[in-house]
């Protein structure tokens, strides 16, 4: 086990947090995603201006074709992003190390998004994801 520093984008939560990731498990990068309303199977990675050289944000794959409340917007990346995103390094060799990018740098780019409750619409939200039980 090889741990390594992340940094987790949760807009579910709507915080940004460090968290510990075995970098010799790529399987965990599923866990750290996931969310109750949102289990991830696959990933893709995306890339911006702000992060350092080396690290991208590891989001879900289809995202944002499945039924999804939250979301975030990321400054340097052209669109939001559906669920919660893990910040990860690699190095010379594709290797998995810690962000090297502050997590001041990833606060102050984030953004937390939820869906309207009637119809599409996106707004800018800080208050945390809550489950809405329809009796």
């Amino acid at each position: 086990m090889r741990n390594v520093r992340g940094i987790l984008i949760d807009p579910f939560a709507c915080t940004v947090t460090e968290v510990e990731h075995d970098a010799d498990n790529y399987r965990g990068i599923y866990d750290l995603l996931s969310h109750e309303t949102m289990p991830v199977d696959t990933f893709e990675l995306v890339h911006s201006k702000l992060l350092k050289p080396g690290d991208a944000i590891f989001v879900d794959e289809n995202g944002l074709n499945k039924p999804c409340e939250r979301f975030f917007l990321f400054a340097g990346y052209p669109q939001e992003l559906a669920g919660k995103g893990l910040v990860l390094g690699s190095d010379e060799e594709g290797d998995t190390i810690a962000s090297a990018t502050s997590i001041d740098i990833i606060r102050t780019a984030t953004a937390f998004l939820h869906r309207k409750r009637f119809g599409n619409d996106l707004t800018i939200t800080n208050q945390p994801w809550e489950r809405v039980d329809h009796a």
